[in-house]
């Protein structure tokens, strides 16, 4: 085994090690907010999280792809005018794109506002998401900040700032706020919100602005001297950051749609407003093997990637290794659902759920969450092979079907509904994947899928 390919798979081991640690976190932050919120309250909690990353991922507008690309060009070339002129221009994007936020978020209360007084439209309350949509900005510059120090090469700290920094800020706050400073009280949740995404933004920004040749305190004050005498010829611009940024914001959005989509079905027709707390209860309980699969689709995919492209014994032991994968994995989310199944009152008590009697989700979701690990083997094997415009239809594919099955089936079953919606769909991608990796290769990545 070569010296890089160790580093790598070493690196890789320590990913799955902070996912873990961080998937813990995450299960001892839902705890904290199902045994205090009521399942409702919970659920509302969930939609508001959701729509603050759709709104973020749109704040960014595709940079963490450019940052990806060009910052370690920049820093390997000690270029660091170009560097810190991208981060300048980075900043402006996100100010430009948080004014619209703004805006948007003005006009809704406006529109609230006149409707009461009015009283053409009448609400006793609104969700928590349109009262927090107004801080997606910090959660987009949180995600910016670890990006940059990913670009920088420093994998392993952007782990750690990804899955446990991530997860172990939200767990402090929840913790904080509901056993500290607001116990036996109803908690502002707006106000638990702000202060997590302001730690997560400030913590994500000191971290790296602490890292050797960060550029990002001078890139600060020329994005302010700029922004005061308009001259921004004095910046380096290179118009490919906008380019490369355009070009990933659809499929980041499709991406992000697919994965927030259920619950907001579920949200919008679901009779039963519990169930979306339910809902998320079952996704966070089915993410430790979700986790565990994803990690090892992040040591298989160089090796997928690689298919077509090797010969001889680099090709052979990629074939084996890929073999004993075919084993592994099925028999993992196979044998998690019996397990799940059967421990699923113990699981549903864990977070303080009194009704018992829908454990068949748990295995459903484990189902589902097997056959989208299939998927992304076999786009991994597709871009590796030119296919960007393929993986992407096959994507828009599932996100329509995912809508439409997901509206009709969620008014007619429920939370049911939902959850066959998205087996549906993404059974149907991977299907179409598959088959135009059969027209490619013969390698199967799974034996059963």
């Amino acid at each position: 085994m070569s010296e890089t390919s160790s580093k790598v798979r070493s690196q890789l081991l320590v990913v799955v090690v902070f996912n873990l640690i961080g998937y813990g976190c995450n299960v001892a932050a839902n705890a904290i907010l199902t045994n205090n919120l009521s399942l409702s309250d919970y659920g509302d909690f969930s939609v508001a999280w959701r729509s603050l990353a759709l709104v973020s991922s749109l704040v960014i507008y595709g940079s963490t792809m450019s940052a990806t690309k060009f910052i370690p060009i920049y820093n390997s070339k000690n270029e660091k005018h170009k560097k810190r002129g991208f981060i300048t221009w980075n900043l402006g994007l996100v100010a430009r794109a948080s004014l619209i936020v703004l805006i948007a978020y003005l006009l809704f209360w406006a529109t609230a506002l006149i409707t009461h007084i009015t009283h053409s439209v009448s609400f006793d309350n609104y969700h928590l998401a349109m009262s927090v949509m107004i801080l997606s900005p910090l959660l987009a510059l949180s995600s910016i900040f670890n990006n940059y120090i990913l670009a920088s090469g420093y994998p392993s700290l952007a782990s750690f700032m990804n899955a446990i920094s991530y997860y172990l800020i939200k767990l402090f706050v929840l913790f904080l706020g509901f056993y500290v400073f607001l116990p036996n009280t109803n908690p502002n949740l707006s106000a638990i919100f702000f202060s997590y995404l302001f730690l997560l933004m400030a913590t994500s920004a000191l971290t790296y602005g602490f890292l050797p040749g960060s550029e990002l305190i001078p890139s600060l004050i020329s994005y302010k001297t700029n922004k005061k005498t308009k001259r921004a010829s004095l910046v380096y611009i290179n118009a490919e950051w906008l380019e490369v940024s355009q070009g990933c914001v659809i499929n980041n959005l499709f991406a992000m749609i697919s994965a927030t989509a259920g619950i907001y079905i579920l949200e919008i027709f679901s009779p039963s407003e519990h169930y979306v707390g339910l809902y998320n209860i079952c996704m966070v309980a089915v993410g430790f093997v979700s986790v565990l699969a994803t990690s090892m689709n992040k040591i298989t995919n160089p090796l997928v990637a690689k298919i077509g492209h090797v010969t001889g014994p680099e090709a052979k032991e990629t074939l084996n290794y890929l073999g004993a994968l075919n084993i592994i994995r099925p028999l993992m989310f196979f044998s998690s659902m019996v397990i799940y199944y059967l421990s699923s009152e113990s699981i549903f008590a864990f977070f303080n759920l009194k009704d018992h009697s829908h454990g068949i989700l748990l295995p459903l979701m484990l189902f589902s969450a097997l056959i989208d690990n299939s998927s992304q083997l076999r786009s991994v094997f597709l871009l590796s092979h030119g296919k960007e415009a393929y993986c992407a239809i096959t994507r828009i594919i599932k996100v329509i079907m995912l809508v439409v099955c997901g509206c009709y089936l969620t008014i007619h079953y429920d939370i049911y509904g939902i959850v066959i919606a998205n087996i549906l769909s993404r059974l149907v991608r991977l299907i179409i994947l598959s088959y135009e990796v059969r027209r490619i290769t013969n390698i199967r990545f799974n034996y059963f899928f």
